[in-house]
């Protein structure tokens, strides 16, 4: 899953590279064999690595304890945030800078800006949740509204101007939405942040409860089994369970992505440290850790179940695609370009979407490791 709240956390570095290599040495009277023959082996041995992770051969291994990959990072600020396929996989819905909401033609390739049914107001989110896109606008109404839109199959979810959402999700078969957001109306009466979850019924659109917490929710992700809603945030992972009134600490890790894998059991949480941590559903213990980057936030991950395919992107120039069973590398996706804002795979796992922060989609064919197509905004 992958929301947008990157205005509020302080990583921040520059553009992406793959490994940092040492510049040659220039020859010189006291240099000895033995230096030349260690930086040479070095080399080779990067380019052996770096060959097999192009090529698809990925790793025997995740990367574990191993060096991470990423050594600087960019702060994605703009471009292409999150998108959704709609119309049958023929479009794609994206969110960009300034609140715009963009609509790609992947049978012709035109990119055209929409308004939404409320004086066009700005996008503040868009999710994929259990298939059905879901966006999140700006409303002059004090209170909330939904509307689903006719013309490419997603609901449209209308928020008070006082609110700056951060997270949200369907659950319960799409019966109710969580939001999560900070209410700065709240800020001005008490003269600190009051961050909140809106618990809304999907059919009537009314609003059943509210949550108050005091830290802001990057993420959310569902378990269908056992009916409980898990929330990520700088100090750590919730559950709110079901038929209880409050968010329950489980775990101290600093997760800014989520995603529940109900068929394996796990919950897949991307951190603001670069990890890649699987969790049981069942038992809350820890299944497999890889390491990506030092401090490189992990913010984009979706996940293909009948593939066991997890697809990792953020503050680097490259997708990385785990095994959701072990973490190992399966391949990695290289573009060298800028940071990646958001994943998504087609409904049969063979073509995945990636947004990055120079206003690009790039379509990859995972049949071929092969890039296709860049969209260009």
């Amino acid at each position: 899953m992958n929301n947008s709240a990157h205005s509020m956390h302080d990583s921040a570095g520059s553009e992406s590279i793959f490994l940092d290599v040492a510049s040659p040495l220039l020859p010189n009277n006291k240099a000895n064999r033995f230096k030349a023959f260690v930086v040479f082996a070095i080399l080779i041995a990067g380019g052996a690595w770096y060959q097999l992770s192009s090529t698809g051969a990925g790793l025997i291994r995740p990367f574990g304890d191993t060096d991470p990959i990423v050594n600087n990072i960019e702060k994605p600020l703009g471009g292409f945030f999150d998108i959704a396929l709609v119309s049958g996989q023929s479009k794609i819905i994206a969110r960009a800078t300034a609140g715009r909401t963009m609509e790609l033609n992947l049978e012709d390739g035109t990119i055209e800006q929409v308004s939404s049914r409320e004086n066009r107001s700005a996008l503040q989110l868009m999710v994929r949740t259990s298939g059905l896109p879901l966006a999140v606008y700006v409303n002059s109404n004090p209170n909330f509204n939904l509307h689903f839109n006719l013309n490419n199959s997603f609901t449209e979810l209308f928020v008070p101007q006082s609110l700056e959402v951060s997270a949200v999700t369907m659950f319960e078969d799409n019966q109710k939405i969580a939001v999560a957001s900070c209410d700065f109306k709240a800020e001005k009466r008490d003269s600190k942040l009051t961050y909140r979850v809106d618990i809304l019924d999907t059919i009537s659109g009314r609003l059943e409860k509210t949550i108050r917490l005091q830290h802001l929710i990057f993420d959310f992700a569902y378990d269908e089994q056992l009916h409980n809603l898990y929330a990520s945030t700088n100090n750590g992972i919730y559950r709110l369970e079901d038929g209880v009134d409050q968010l329950e600490l489980i775990n101290s890790c600093h997760a800014r992505s989520l995603e529940c894998l109900g068929n394996s059991r796990l919950l897949i949480t991307g951190q603001f440290n670069g990890d890649v941590q699987a969790i049981s559903l069942d038992t809350l213990e820890t299944c497999w850790a890889t390491s990506v980057g030092k401090s490189a936030t992990v913010k984009a991950l979706t996940c293909h179940e009948t593939l066991n395919m997890i697809a990792v992107g953020g503050e680097f120039n490259f997708v990385l695609l785990l095994d959701s069973n072990t973490g190992a590398t399966m391949r990695v996706l290289l573009q060298d370009e800028s940071a990646v804002n958001d994943v998504a795979y087609s409904d049969d796992g063979e073509q995945l979407y990636i947004s990055r922060s120079n206003s690009t989609v790039a379509l990859w064919d995972l049949t071929q490791s092969s890039l296709v197509k860049v969209y260009d905004l």
